[in-house]
């Protein structure tokens, strides 16, 4: 699987989100190092998963990626943030972080809609979740 920064075609000299979350992961800060290495691990293991879909990924704030798939008329966009509960206890300056993930699957000929959500802390449900929303996009609705 391939991701590709949606924005880096267009704009010259762009970082890209990869590149911004490689540098957070070196952070002084143990939450947000932790949280970059968190997406940072999630895009390895896309890539070592599955051979042939291109993502585009484009970066909304802070740890939060949207990250695309089309087939046909078919659109999958999947929101993956990094997250973690209120008032989570803190382990080294670091609460129990997780993957927020949101999908919708968008048919453009049938205007049908399909949405799911998953929180897990395990970079391979996440990647599952990645995967079933870009397999969504494949079938007929």
């Amino acid at each position: 699987m391939e991701i590709i920064d949606f924005l880096a075609r267009y704009v010259p000299d762009r970082e890209g989100f990869e590149a911004e979350y490689q540098r957070l992961a070196a952070s002084g800060s143990p939450c947000e190092a932790e949280m970059a290495r968190m997406m940072l691990r999630l895009f390895e293991r896309l890539r070592r998963g599955m051979v042939g879909p291109v993502l585009h990924g484009f970066k909304i704030v802070g740890h939060e990626l949207n990250l695309q798939y089309h087939h046909g008329n078919c659109t999958a966009t999947v929101k993956v943030r990094i997250d973690y509960k209120d008032y989570s206890p803190l382990v080294d300056g670091v609460p129990a972080l997780h993957y927020r993930l949101a999908s919708s699957v968008e048919d453009k000929d049938s205007d049908e809609l399909s949405t799911d959500e998953l929180r897990t802390p395990e970079v391979d449900r996440a990647y599952e979740f990645v995967l079933d929303a870009v397999r969504a996009s494949k079938r007929e609705f």
